[in-house]
């Protein structure tokens, strides 16, 4: 197993790999993905070549986003990503008031667009993220209060 701490964007990744043949696990801050590898290169020549092409990828993430609550009065929930990518646009800002299903934020991930819906009505108390940014699952996107 390899272990990385990757930086990106201000924003700190601890990063675990183990490859065997050709599925790898990867942990990223502790969040784990079973992923099909696509293609091995090899590194000793110096043109990349191919020894082995497979189908893409396995679990896919949710399409809604995660809400975790973050006080015990319920007045306050952090949207989180449910799934990596970049976030294209931000379309709240703090003091904004939303209604369920209102777009929150945009994320593009395997270009396609993910709109980050609003998950009740309430008021945006903080943006955690900007256009931009690259986001992993899991990460703190906007602070929603009631």
């Amino acid at each position: 197993m390899k272990k990385y701490v990757l930086k990106i964007d201000d924003k700190v990744y601890n990063v675990d790999v183990d490859v065997n043949d050709d599925i790898a696990d990867v942990s990223v801050n502790g969040n784990k993905y079973n992923v099909l590898i696509e293609s091995i290169i090899d590194d000793n020549n110096p043109t990349p070549v191919v020894k082995k092409k497979v189908v893409t990828t396995a679990e896919q993430p949710k399409s809604e986003p995660v809400v975790e609550a973050k006080s015990s009065d319920g007045a306050k929930e952090m949207i989180t990503s449910p799934l990596p990518g970049n976030v294209l646009k931000v379309e709240v800002e703090p003091n904004s008031k939303v209604k369920r299903g209102d777009i929150l934020i945009i994320i593009e991930a395997m270009k396609m667009e993910n709109n980050i819906l609003a998950p009740h009505d309430g008021v945006v108390e903080k943006v955690f993220v900007k256009a931009g940014d690259v986001v992993m699952l899991g990460d703190e996107l906007v602070s929603l209060g009631k």
